[in-house]
């Protein structure tokens, strides 16, 4: 399905997204595509929780670049915890938990402790290159 980057910012700000995307950077031993859970969703991210489970933190400066100029967007990876700039046109959109409201970033963090936190390294390593 096909996205706006607008559409992408809307649904980033506002829900914890699951995509699957090509990568612009091969990587030895990786597979040409890769998935990822991110969001931008400030109210989420700079909670006590976002901080202390994600590892979250503010951006000190801006990219060196006009993202949407590259066709690209900026989001949190939380698996990676860090930023991430991916290309609009390579990315599919698998599943999107919304996290708008108290409840539920309530619901997120419930999903997070019992299906996110419990993850090995092999077993995020393992999502990611599916």
């Amino acid at each position: 399905m096909a996205i706006s980057y607008t559409g992408m910012q809307q649904l980033l700000a506002n829900s914890v997204v699951e995509l699957a995307f090509i990568r612009r950077n091969e990587k030895a031993g990786w597979p040409s595509n890769r998935r990822m859970l991110c969001t931008n969703s400030v109210s989420l991210l700079s909670s006590l929780a976002g901080r202390m489970a994600l590892n979250f933190r503010v951006p000190t400066q801006p990219p060196p670049y006009n993202a949407k100029d590259k066709n690209l967007f900026i989001t949190w990876d939380i698996f990676m915890q860090n930023y991430r700039a991916l290309p609009l046109e390579s990315v599919i959109v698998v599943n999107a938990i919304p996290v708008s409201n108290e409840k539920e970033i309530d619901l997120f963090w419930e999903y997070f402790d019992k299906a996110l936190r419990p993850m090995s390294s092999n077993d995020k390593t393992q999502f990611m290159k599916k």
